[in-house]
């Protein structure tokens, strides 16, 4: 629509009428042709709509010169100065722009916005992008492209990490700028980052407990929840979220027991937690922007640690002497000692024979190797020095607890004693001189046993 105001002078006589004059405009505006008069305006009103089905000459999207003369009963006035207007309505509105959180900082947001349809084939110049600081109420304009309808990005940087503010975006053609989009609203901050694996807690035969610690990077605004997952315990690499009722909404927590839960890949129904099973667990940690994972899963055995051993420790006297103990005790694999996972090792300790700290025989290495064999010769010993053992056995989540402790040691059997002598004899009694063991192996002697023959030569002692 196109508006004019009453000639200021009308050189003494009324006006008779108005003349309405246009012509086609290059893009700077200038004139391609002499101006014609536009027969459908009326020469009399004020405001005037050009409608180009009437007149069929004007393009929709061109752009048009127009100026307007004043008539009286002397003839026709000059022309006013001309007026440079695209016949089309106004840019249109854009859809409301988007963040890309890959592009973006805790303190700059990427954010990009889709082109619109030019209004009535009317090219579109630009875009504008506004902001407001939604705790200040402070707006204005961030980037103004007006002329610029290539670029439809704008990295706004300088912001407060944790704050949130709403953008919008309006489009600009020839004919003016369209009203803001809808609001984008959202806070500065990127996904939380730099998440560590979890960590193993403990185990039972129908659970596991995991612990983890929170992501050293918050992304700039508070951490939000976690989510557990874990496979189906088959070597299956597809996670199922598990627990989230525990979970959700509890970003202080930093360990989780997993129980009979859903375990399964998330294409079958699932089912309880397997004892001696081997999962992959790991977790995602969310803030209001995204989430990361954790840098890798962790496996767990649904298992405990071994049970104490029901028997201390024995020696086997057949392989004992002064100089060597012959250490031996039970095995633990059964299930009813395994803890549910299979027995990587056992841990033999002693004392130093004067009751001080028992200590490893099989040192640091306990923890790594798999020492299986269940008799230990022990050399480090002295004759006649009694010793403190006990013993533990690993599986794949840790050592159990110790067997009672077993007394042991190093000792042979006494040394030939000296041949009795004989004190007296009389008619049915023979009185004897008996004589101790000079050396009694290490060890208190507890019996003596006296042997005779039958009295002929070569008879058997009895």
């Amino acid at each position: 629509m196109l508006a004019f105001e009453a000639a200021g002078d009308n050189g003494g006589s009324a006006i008779a009428q108005y003349n309405l004059y246009a012509t086609a405009a290059t893009a700077d505006g200038e004139s391609t042709e002499l101006y014609a008069i536009v027969s459908s305006y009326d020469a009399a009103s004020m405001e005037f709509t050009l409608d180009n089905t009437v007149e069929t000459s004007f393009i929709s999207g061109s752009k048009y010169r127009f100026r307007l003369s004043a008539t009286n009963t002397i003839g026709e006035g000059e022309l006013s100065n001309s007026v440079t207007i695209a016949l089309a309505e106004n840019a249109l509105q854009p859809a409301a722009p988007t963040r890309d959180l890959t592009r973006s900082r805790q303190s700059a947001m990427y954010i990009t916005w889709t082109a619109v349809v030019p209004a009535d084939g009317l090219v579109v110049d630009g875009y504008k992008l506004n902001m407001t600081r939604l705790g200040t109420g402070e707006s204005f304009c961030v980037y103004d492209g007006s002329e610029n309808n290539q670029r439809l990005f704008y990295n706004v940087t300088g912001l407060s990490a944790g704050e949130r503010y709403a953008f919008s975006v309006s489009s600009v053609n020839f004919n003016g700028e369209s009203g803001p989009s809808d609001e984008l609203i959202v806070v500065s901050c990127t996904p939380p980052d730099e998440f560590p694996k979890p960590f193993f807690i403990s185990s039972t035969q129908s659970s596991v407990t995991i612990g983890w610690l929170p992501p050293s990077d918050m992304g700039g605004c508070n951490l939000l929840t976690y989510e557990l997952q874990i496979n189906d315990g088959l070597g299956g690499t597809s996670f199922l979220g598990i627990d989230s009722v525990a979970l959700s909404g509890r970003p202080y927590l930093t360990q989780h027991t997993v129980t009979a839960e859903a375990t399964a890949d998330p294409a079958t129904a699932g089912g309880p937690l397997v004892s001696g099973g081997t999962y992959k667990v790991k977790l995602l940690a969310y803030n209001e922007v995204g989430h990361t994972e954790s840098t890798n899963y962790l496996d767990v055995v649904v298992a405990s640690v071994p049970e104490p051993p029901p028997s201390a420790p024995s020696q086997n006297f057949a392989f004992t002497d002064e100089g060597k103990i012959r250490v031996e005790f039970g095995t633990l694999e059964s299930a009813t000692y395994n803890g549910g996972s299979q027995i990587l090792g056992y841990d033999l300790w002693r004392d130093d024979g004067a009751g001080g700290d028992l200590g490893s025989l099989y040192g640091s290495a306990a923890a790594f190797q798999s020492n299986l064999a269940l008799t230990f010769t022990d050399f480090d010993v002295m004759k006649g020095t009694t010793y403190r053992y006990m013993y533990r056995a690993r599986n794949i989540n840790g050592w159990g607890d110790f067997s009672e402790v077993g007394y042991l040691f190093a000792a042979s059997v006494p040394a030939r004693p000296q041949a009795p002598s004989l004190v007296s004899v009389d008619d049915g009694e023979i009185s004897l001189q008996l004589f101790t063991s000079e050396d009694t192996g290490g060890n208190d002697l507890t019996a003596y046993e006296l042997w005779m023959d039958a009295g002929d030569i070569n008879t058997a002692y009895s």
